[in-house]
Formats: C-alpha cells, structure tokens, sequence
C-alpha cells in the first residue's frame, strides 16, 4: 500500500512538526484564522512562487523553498507515488484567500485542538492525534480510500522482496517493487518508453529516451523531472538524457509559453535571470526565489505572515 506514510511533503513526520509548531505558540495555524504568528490579515495569492510559500509555510515543508517551486513546474510523478504540490494544485490557489486553512483543506487536511481522538479510519477519512491535537485527512480528495489508518495511492499493490523481484514493463509502464508491486508512469505521455534496464544501475524497468545513448546518471522509475539531466537547448526544445538515451521536449509541453534557456543549465522557462540552481534567500520581509528563470520576491507579510525566517528559509 503506497500511503500518506510514504507521500512526500505530507508524510507523518511533517505532519508532526506542523503540529507541533502549531501549538508552540499562537498561530493560529490549527484552526486557519491567519497565515502564521503575525496576525496580519491574509491577502490573496497572485503568483505560482506565493502558492508555493505559502504552502511550505504552512505545511513546514522540507525540500526547500526553490526545490519545491521547481518541482511544481517540472515534477511529474506517477499516480502511486504522488507529490500534492503540483502545478495544477498551486494554479488553483491563484486568486484565492492566503490562508494555512486553504493549503491544508485543498488536500482535505484539518488540524484542529481536540483531546477526543480516536485513530483509525472512519468514513473513509484517516484520524490521528499528537497530543491534544487532532488531524483529519479526507482520502475522497485525493481520490483515494482509507486502509490500515492512511490514504491508500496503491490499493492493487501486491508485497514482494526487494532482492528477488524482477521488474518488468506492463501496458507502457514500468512494474517495480518498493515493498509492494508499483506500477509507474505511462512512458508514451512524455515520449518515452518503457524499457528494462540491463547495466549496473540496478535500476530494472524505467522510463527511457529513444534517441542516442548518453551516459548521465539514472533518475526514478516513478517519476520524469525535466530539470534532470539536462545537455542543451535546441531552439525552443530542450535536449536530456532519460535513463541512458537521449530525449527532446519542446519546452511549449512542458508548461504553456515556457522557451529553452540555459543559466548554469539548460532549462524550460520564462526567463534566464537566473537558473534552477538559484539559492533561494531572505531579504527582509520576503523571500528571493528563482521562478523558472525570472527573479521574484515573495513578501510574506502579503500572505498573513510576520517575516522571512533565515534559518529555515519560510515565512512564519
């Protein structure tokens, strides 16, 4: 069963840490009056970067303010191993109230104080308690059914071993073991194909490029990331190595009126102020962020916040 335990940026860990900075203070984040400890009034979101903050802000997220916002614009995973912060997801917040209680309730989280706790799943909605507090997930957002006290992403995920399970490639997808059958993406959706890896990698079935071999690390079998491996720009196509071949995506696919720019790499994007390798920083209230390419700052105040935190580089 791939579950919330296995699922990112909302795995049980960080759903532990946001309850703990929930009641390590007044924020408010339990019940979603305010973006944080500020007490501003919350604006609205206007931008992909500020959907982004504003969910990492809220959900305490640890890949990192730009590696998120890079991963909603070029991140594509496979249903069984989703990633809830996409770009569909953050398009969705464009326009609407910036609060903690939007980010949580677009995947059908609640964090509320409560000692009447009971785990379990009940209705189809996962319950877990950390104190007095208590958290809700509705897996009928996610499309999803509660098993076992989680939202199952593989309910015909059968168990096998690691070390004698043999990959194989069904219907275009890669079939892999991570302590349960999983299949992976349809490869002919990003041009690709399935293929069984035969070489040292230990990588077993994958999606793969069609053109000439190349010889760039291996990425996952159950996702496609268009800032791997990236070689160069060919006019508006972007040239990579995909699992050992090479493969060309026009950048116009990979986000509507993205071109082909390179900053330290090549890349799919708006513009090339800067590359995806940008260290994204804190200047005062707000965070400095490359957003595919162009640079934005992101002021947090603006979302209900009080300021840019440095250390963990998220408002608060």
């Amino acid at each position: 069963m791939t579950s919330l335990r296995t699922f990112g940026n909302l795995s049980l860990c960080t759903l532990g840490l946001l309850l703990a900075a929930a009641c390590s203070d007044d924020d408010n984040i339990a019940d979603g009056t305010s973006g944080s400890g500020g007490g501003g009034s919350a604006g609205t979101v206007s931008s992909i970067a500020e959907a982004v903050v504003l969910w990492d802000s809220c959900l305490l997220s640890d890949d990192g303010l730009q590696g998120s916002l890079n991963n909603a614009y070029y991140e594509r995973r496979a249903p069984t191993n989703p990633n809830f912060l996409t770009y569909e997801l953050m398009d969705s917040f464009i326009g609407k109230p910036a609060t903690c209680a939007m980010a949580l309730g677009s995947v059908g989280l609640k964090l509320e104080q409560s000692t009447d706790c009971t785990p379990g799943c009940a209705s189809n909605t996962v319950t877990g308690c950390d104190g007095e507090l208590k958290y809700t997930l509705d897996c009928s957002v996610t499309g999803t059914t509660c098993v076992d006290g989680d939202c199952d992403f593989n309910p015909e995920g059968q168990p096998c071993d690691n070390g004698t399970y043999k990959d194989s490639c069904v219907d275009g997808k890669p079939l892999v073991c991570t302590s349960e059958t999983t299949p992976g993406l349809d490869c002919a959706k990003y041009g690709l194909t399935c293929a069984v890896m035969t070489d040292d990698f230990g990588m077993g079935a994958a999606c793969v490029g069609t053109g000439t071999s190349c010889t760039e690390d291996r990425g996952s079998s159950l996702e496609h990331n268009f800032l791997w491996n990236t070689i160069a720009c060919e006019g508006n196509n972007l040239r990579m190595c995909v699992n050992g071949n090479e493969h060309a995506v026009d950048c116009g696919e990979v986000q509507a009126g993205f071109s082909c720019f390179t900053n330290g790499v090549a890349f799919c994007g708006k513009a090339d102020e800067c590359g995806p390798e940008y260290e994204a920083h804190c200047e005062g209230n707000g965070v400095v962020l490359c957003d595919a390419g162009k640079l934005v700052t992101v002021d947090c105040t603006a979302l209900g916040f009080s300021t840019c935190d440095p250390t963990y580089l998220l408002c608060k």
